[in-house]
């Protein structure tokens, strides 16, 4: 494994403890009902995993590439569905920080996965359901 600072190293030892205790012996049950892992998620914006992209100046810790990465694995290792939570905030995240415009922080996602103002269109979209594929429910339009 590649070295990485104390802090850095905790977190992704956190993240694996986390997977080992509470992903790994409800994930295939969560995955054959088709159920939204809400507690899994929950827990996830407790531990801070969704504030490991997120700038200081925003509220959160901006870990290492490696360690980001790390954290990924771990949460794939457990259930895949998780870390494709986590890389959709992010890229939510950096594509607001990249391409928003000045005040677009106030939208940007919190590091607990909730949204910091709202932006009128309804609730939070990451409370939405996950598929086998870790895809986002939707429905075909109708014609």
């Amino acid at each position: 494994m590649p070295d990485l600072d104390p802090d850095e190293q905790a977190v992704v030892d956190t993240v694996r403890d986390f997977v080992d205790h509470q992903v790994r012996p409800v994930a295939r049950a969560l995955e054959h009902e088709n159920t939204y892992p809400e507690m899994l998620i929950k827990q996830m914006k407790r531990i801070g995993i969704f504030g490991l992209a997120i700038p200081e100046p925003y509220g959160a810790v901006n870990v290492s590439t490696v360690c980001y990465a790390l954290v990924t694995e771990e949460l794939a290792r457990g259930w895949m569905s998780l870390a494709g939570a986590m890389g959709g905030h992010t890229v939510v995240s950096k594509l607001l920080l990249e391409y928003g415009h000045q005040g677009a922080e106030a939208a940007l996602p919190a590091p607990d996965g909730h949204r910091r103002a709202p932006c009128g269109d309804g609730p939070d979209r990451a409370g939405r359901g996950f598929g086998s594929a870790g895809d986002a429910h939707h429905r075909p339009p109708r014609r």
